[in-house]
């Protein structure tokens, strides 16, 4: 049915394009409060809802819509069609009215000119453009900024070409409005002054196309004035009655208060609700019915695609073992010729290896005797370097021996020696804590040598009775202490046995 197929939007010259219309739902207005959001709920501008003008005598296009239909928009209503005003860059895109927009002059001549300031005017209203006398040419094509260059060149080329301009091009003074028409209005004298005074033998078309405009043709009662006093337009408040669901609502109340009460209006009103009540009907049993619709249409596209897949599905299978059985017959060939190849490769392998074999047998014979004779003079070689080194490690430990027998009687000696020693070394120790105690600097051992403080007082201070016996002692002592072997440092021959 019509009012499920809103129509769509269609595109400018200038790339934008009107909005879609919609599928009317009771209820859908109920959130609109105001003129703003009923053109927000367009998806429009808010001076796109202040020129609607409502078509009272003639109900939407669109089958069951219970609402009227708006001048301009192709006899629907706004919520099934959304081009009643002209798109931006378009002409008439300033709004003026529907009087200005191109559906209220079809049929009409088009004003020539390429002012922009006539563009967004629009369309002048209920008159087409005004035929230029052949006498006023060349002062029309002489006023500068009306036409751009491609196409004054191409009057100016064109003689016998007429020229068309708008009325409000010209100056109130020089035209007539008669019989809701404007035309020329000529002197005597055939003298036409602009606003600065020059003279020209025509009317100049020298005026503002905005003055004229703001003067002559919007001095009438604008369409939003016509609609109401309260801010909301009575069209748009009749449309939300409508869509109300509850007749005693305020809104409805309010309508109901301010409604034409003539036979005409109450006719009207009579055929909105009928086509309401068969709206919501209507959609009812289109839900039910799209709803079955749906489910077979389902249960069809289900049973198809099951069936279509069954088919894919046994063509794949008799594909796939089709393909199995020529693998495998191929398998089979090539396994026999694998196989024959096989034995003839195993045959020569086999002789090759029995003469390779015997070649390698006869080689490791005689390999084996020499290494066997090699072998035999190394081992002799080996056994005789082996005693001569074994002996001299013989000699080196006993030598060692006794370099160890000798250390350990030299270590036992000088234990003795230390034990004789304790004694001594504690009265020396007192003697020393008695100097530091009486004031003096600290003792150094390099006190004892030639020139100190104890060279000449040695025996009182050590074991020994000349600086020298001390540091052989220390050296001694020094050796005998050390982490290395007993091995590494002999005594010196001339060391003396008792210090």
């Amino acid at each position: 049915m019509s009012y499920i197929t809103p129509l769509k939007g269609r595109r400018s010259e200038g790339g934008s394009s009107y909005p879609s219309g919609e599928r009317y739902e009771p209820g859908m207005l109920s959130a609109i409060k105001s003129e703003d959001d009923f053109a927000t709920f367009l998806g429009v501008q808010k001076k796109c809802i202040e020129i609607i003008e409502p078509m009272n005598d003639q109900p939407c296009k669109t089958k069951l819509c219970p609402f009227v239909a708006i001048k301009g928009n192709n006899k629907h209503c706004p919520i099934h069609r959304r081009t009643w005003f002209p798109l931006p860059g378009t002409r008439g895109d300033n709004m003026h009215g529907p009087s200005f927009f191109r559906h209220a002059n079809v049929g009409g001549r088009i004003c020539d000119c390429d002012q922009a300031s006539c563009r967004q005017a629009g369309y002048f209203p209920n008159q087409s453009a005004l035929a230029i006398p052949k006498q006023a040419r060349d002062v029309i094509l002489g006023t500068g900024m009306l036409f751009l260059e491609e196409k004054l060149h191409d009057f100016v080329d064109n003689p016998e070409k007429r020229i068309y301009l708008y009325p409000w091009h010209f100056f109130r003074r020089h035209l007539t409005f008669k019989n809701r028409k404007w035309s020329f209005k000529y002197n005597d004298d055939n003298i036409y002054a602009d606003e600065e005074g020059k003279k020209f033998p025509c009317p100049p078309p020298n005026n503002s196309v905005r003055r004229f405009v703001a003067e002559e043709l919007l001095s009438t009662t604008s369409p939003k004035d016509r609609w109401t006093t309260t801010g909301m337009p009575k069209w748009l408040m009749v449309m939300l009655a409508i869509d109300d669901n509850e007749s005693d609502s305020a809104l409805s109340k309010k309508v109901e208060a301010e409604e034409d009460m003539s036979p005409k209006a109450m006719q009207m009103k009579v055929e909105l609700h009928r086509a309401r009540a068969h709206s919501l009907k209507e959609q009812l049993d289109e839900k039910v019915k799209n709803s079955d619709a749906i489910l077979a249409a389902v249960n069809e596209r289900h049973a198809k695609e099951k069936l279509a897949w069954k088919e894919k599905h046994d063509a794949a299978l008799s594909e796939l073992k089709q393909k199995h059985e020529k693998e495998l017959k191929a398998n089979e060939e090539q396994l026999k010729a694998n196989e024959q190849t096989y034995k003839e490769t195993l045959k020569a392998n086999e002789q090759t290896y029995k003469e390779t074999l015997k070649a390698n047998e006869q080689t490791y014979k005689e390999t084996l005797k020499a290494n066997e004779q090699t072998y035999k003079e190394t081992l002799k070689a080996n056994e005789q370097t082996y005693k001569e080194a074994l002996k001299a490690k013989d000699a080196d430990i006993s030598a060692a021996t006794s370099v160890i027998h000798d250390q350990k009687e030299t270590i036992e000696r000088l234990n003795e020696m230390i034990a004789n020693l304790d004694e001594d070394v504690k009265e020396k120790a007192e003697l020393l804590k008695q100097l530091r105690a009486s004031g003096g600097r600290p003792l150094k051992f390099q006190d004892l040598f030639d020139g100190g403080m104890l060279s000449k007082n040695v025996k009182n201070f050590t074991f020994f009775h000349t600086a020298k016996q001390n540091d052989l002692f220390l050296e001694v002592l020094s050796m005998v202490f050390s982490t290395h072997s007993w091995q590494s440092r002999p005594l010196e021959p001339n060391t003396p046995a008792c210090f």
